[in-house]
């Protein structure tokens, strides 16, 4: 898909808005489909949504971003930014709105984030049993329990705040659990 993606043109271009639902030139491979049952691809893109996402062309995902947050208003962090540690610190959350194409340049900004979860459109959310995913700074995903804290998700939330938001004690707590 980066092959075909038109940077000189807008995300939502007619060039670039349908690249999930066209034939890419630069794609074939053989994949296996849920059920263990080998499919040839020729072109199509294919992606395996979690049951309790049912939205089509959007993002269920969004980056953090803030001065205080993982994502920088402009530009990036370095590792070295985030000093309560990566594997402390969210850096993408799942949201259940469907409004937001999966191309769009959008993101969650902290300072307008609910910190409560499933709290509406600014909030982290999803209709999962086990809560919504996050992504931590160290690239793992664990699952958010929706009774976390205000005070606990805002650490989690920030990349120096200096809290204790270990992952050990977030898990004996209940806070996060695996996917």
């Amino acid at each position: 898909m980066y092959n075909e993606y038109r940077f000189d043109q807008k995300w939502n271009s007619t060039a670039n808005i349908t690249l999930d639902t066209r034939s890419l030139r630069s794609k074939k491979s053989e994949i296996q489909n849920g059920d263990g049952v080998s499919m040839s691809v020729h072109g199509i893109p294919y992606a395996y949504p979690c049951k309790y996402d049912l939205t089509v062309h959007n993002s269920s995902y969004l980056m953090i971003v803030g001065n205080n947050a993982f994502g920088k208003p402009e530009g990036w962090r370095v590792p070295s930014e985030i000093v309560d540690g990566m594997e402390s610190t969210i850096a993408v959350a799942e949201t259940k709105r469907t409004d937001i194409h999966w191309l769009s340049p959008r993101d969650f900004v902290f300072d307008q984030m609910s910190l409560t979860v499933n709290d509406g459109p600014n909030s982290i959310s999803s209709d999962h049993p086990r809560g919504p995913a996050v992504l931590f700074c160290d690239g793992v995903v664990y699952r958010l329990n929706p009774a976390i804290d205000r005070d606990t998700l805002r650490a989690m939330l920030t990349i120096n705040g200096g809290e204790d938001v270990s992952r050990v004690r977030l898990v004996k707590n209940g806070l996060i659990v695996e996917p």
